[in-house]
């Protein structure tokens, strides 16, 4: 996951190239946000023409697919893997609205990170896992509903801010650091143990 030109992205994926895209990426379901990103996109896009929503990941299975297929501008099921780089680098935005269980404990998230490895811009809750001392570098976090539709909004009247996070949050989202900090972590639960 690295970052790539947009037109180019759009143009292989079929995307539309003037549109402002919001993407989601995982399940459909209230627990990752997704009718909140639906119902942010639906009161926006009423002042915002050039919105488009894409939803990738979706199965008819999940809680909140119907409501998906009724509003999203592309829905797709399953992807190759190989193929999600390009479609974090076509999107404008990736958006995560966990619930206060999911941003609990679920940390950052696998679709999050890929989208701040693509130097993507990033709106979620679950970005407060990050150190204090890069948090507000990252993305955005929004606090409540309302806050979130205004982040959307100050990022389509400004599609020249990039948070461009990829070198910041290498040190703390690379498998190295992840797996030395488990490592650690063992050593310590271990060491209480004995």
């Amino acid at each position: 996951f690295k970052p790539r030109n947009k037109m180019s992205a759009r143009k292989k994926l079929g995307l539309p190239l003037e549109s402002f895209i919001l993407l989601h990426i995982g399940n459909l379901s209230t627990e990752k946000g997704v009718d909140k990103i639906i119902n942010a996109y639906i009161e926006l896009k009423k002042n915002y023409p050039q919105l488009f929503l894409l939803l990738i990941g979706s199965n008819s299975n999940h809680p909140l697919y119907k409501m998906a297929q009724d509003n999203s501008d592309k829905l797709i099921g399953s992807i190759l893997y190989k193929d999600l780089p390009l479609y974090y680098n076509a999107a404008d935005v990736y958006c995560y609205y966990g619930n206060n269980k999911n941003i609990k404990y679920q940390g950052l998230g696998t679709a999050p990170t890929e989208a701040l490895a693509s130097n993507l811009n990033v709106i979620s809750t679950n970005l407060i896992h990050f150190p204090d001392k890069i948090i507000d570098k990252t993305g955005f976090i929004p606090k409540n509903f309302q806050d979130f539709k205004d982040k959307i909004e100050f990022l389509i009247n400004r599609p020249d801010f990039k948070f461009n996070p990829r070198n910041l949050i290498a040190p703390y989202t690379d498998y190295k650091y992840q797996t030395a900090n488990l490592l650690k972590v063992y050593d310590e639960l271990l060491a209480k143990k004995n």
